[in-house]
């Protein structure tokens, strides 16, 4: 988290404290590792991925926002998914984006229930179709971290598939144009 005023300091603070999460302030800069420290916010938070020895340790890092979640109708769990995939080296899942649903004020209600309301994948929106992705993958994979998926060494030979099964063709845009929500979708609120 960085500069947070919502209590997520606390709440990731407490996780950690749990055992649940590993968890790294990015408020300041200065704490970021040396070639990172000019970074903007979420590339210096991708960067410190490659000096956690538990992230790089673990068979797969999925970076997301702490306000997304990964909804499997059909698999229920991420590792039933991976095994129906037959275990690729990444996968990538449809960034589905929520609005207010109509909402103007606070309410203690769980958001998927608060807000219901996101645009179609056939809805152009106002300018252009929103058809953006987000990867999970091993994490020494990439050459570098980012936020939509990894950054690869020119002609490194992976497995790479959608969460439909699909390969996933070109792998330097990361957005997926024809895909639906039928086997996942990651819910950004």
């Amino acid at each position: 988290q960085n500069d947070s005023v919502d209590g997520t300091d606390a709440l990731c603070t407490a996780l950690a404290h749990a055992g649940y999460i590993h968890y790294i302030d990015n408020t300041d800069p200065n704490a970021a590792p040396e070639p990172y420290r000019e970074h903007p916010a979420q590339r210096r938070a991708l960067n410190w991925m490659k000096y956690i020895d538990a992230l790089q340790d673990a068979d797969y890092i999925f970076p997301i926002d702490i306000d997304e979640y990964l909804e499997l109708p059909v698999d229920g769990t991420f590792p039933a998914l991976l095994n129906r995939l037959d275990y690729p080296d990444v996968v990538s899942f449809a960034w589905r984006m929520f609005g207010s649903s109509g909402h103007t004020e606070f309410s203690t209600a769980p958001v998927t229930k608060r807000f219901t309301q996101a645009a179609t994948p056939d809805d152009l929106g106002s300018n252009r179709p929103f058809k953006q992705m987000k990867s999970a993958y091993r994490p020494k994979l990439p050459k570098r971290y980012d936020i939509h998926g990894p950054v690869l060494n020119k002609d490194q030979d992976i497995s790479w598939v959608t969460a439909d099964g699909r390969d996933l063709e070109d792998r330097t845009i990361h957005t997926i144009n024809d895909f639906d929500y039928t086997f996942a979708n990651l819910r950004h609120y």
